[in-house]
Parts: structure tokens; sequence; C-alpha cells
């Protein structure tokens, strides 16, 4: 199966997955996440799905409406459980970000106004931010801010594949791939 990578630059590689009767096995194989986007402002359609390797979550979901360029729902996890926990509790919230692990919120950065701001003081939002790096951190996200670790996966205009709510897409050739 073709998986969305995320290591050096944004491709496509193979991967061996289980699949039984047209679903995939769980748990699946390590370094391995379940990735999607969520159409949020009326689409008719059902949400993406596509692997990811890269992301290096060990365990549990985030979700978030920081999702450049349509502002979506992204959400990335390792069990369809806690991608569903995780994507509750960002529209419970109104927008922003939520990093879950065993069914519970671990993290929440709060982001009601259009899903991308909060009228909450900086020192609020900021203490939010440091508590999600510190969980997602543990949980094995890297780079310099776990709470986009998801967000420039869905922005179809930078190089070269990404995921929208209508599927992956090679952003050089603006084709829509099989996965």
């Amino acid at each position: 199966m073709r998986v969305l990578v995320v290591e050096d630059e944004t491709r496509l590689a193979e991967a061996a997955v289980e699949f039984a009767e047209g679903t995939c096995q769980l748990p699946l194989p390590d370094g391995l996440t379940l990735l999607s986007v969520v159409p949020r402002h009326g689409q008719a359609h059902p949400p993406s799905l596509a692997l990811l390797r890269g992301l290096g979550l060990r365990d549990g979901a985030l979700a978030s409406t920081v999702a450049h360029d349509s502002h979506n729902l992204i959400v990335a996890g390792r069990t369809p459980a806690d991608m569903a926990t995780a994507a509750q509790a960002v529209a419970d919230m109104g927008g922003g970000a939520a990093l879950v692990a065993g069914g519970q919120l671990l993290a929440a950065v709060r982001l009601p106004v259009a899903g991308l701001m909060s009228t909450e003081p900086v020192a609020t939002v900021a203490a939010e931010v440091r508590v999600f790096s510190e969980h997602g951190r543990a949980l094995g996200l890297g780079g310099a801010s776990p709470v986009l670790a998801i967000s420039s996966l869905a922005l179809p205009v930078a190089p070269f594949f990404r995921i929208t709510d209508l599927g992956v897409v090679d952003t050089l050739t603006q084709e829509f791939v099989e996965m």
C-alpha cells in the first residue's frame, strides 16, 4: 500500500499493511499513523484517509483546525478511537488542537475564533502550547512545535504530496493519487 512519508520531504513510498475484508488491521506497524482530513465548512463528502510515515507518534492521536490552507480538521493517530476522541475534543472547543492517548485528553490548545485564534491572553495560550508540547514529545512528536506537527500536511501548494479533504494530491501535477 502507498503511504505519505514526511521525513526529509513529503513524498510517497510503499509500506506493508495487513488488510482483512477491505479493512486495515490494527495495530499498525511501528512508524505508521492514520491521517485524515475532515471537511468542516459544509462540504458533503466524507473525510479523506491515508497512511503516514515519519510523524514519530508512538501512541494516541492529535487533531487540529490549524490545517493550511483550507483549515479543515486534520487528525493523525495510531487508532481510529483516539483519532475520533481528539477530533471530538477539537469540535467541542470550537477549534484548536487536541492531543489524546488511551481515550484520554492529554492537552488542548483552544482556538475558538475560526479554529485559528483565541481571545485569551497570550500567556494563557502559551501555557496551553507548552503543555501540549510536553505531552506531544512524550508520545514521540518532534520538531519545534508538536502542536503544528501535522498542520502543513494539508497545504496543497507545498511540494510534493499533501492530503486534502478530497484525498492525497500530487502538488506538482495537481492530480489526486490513488492510495
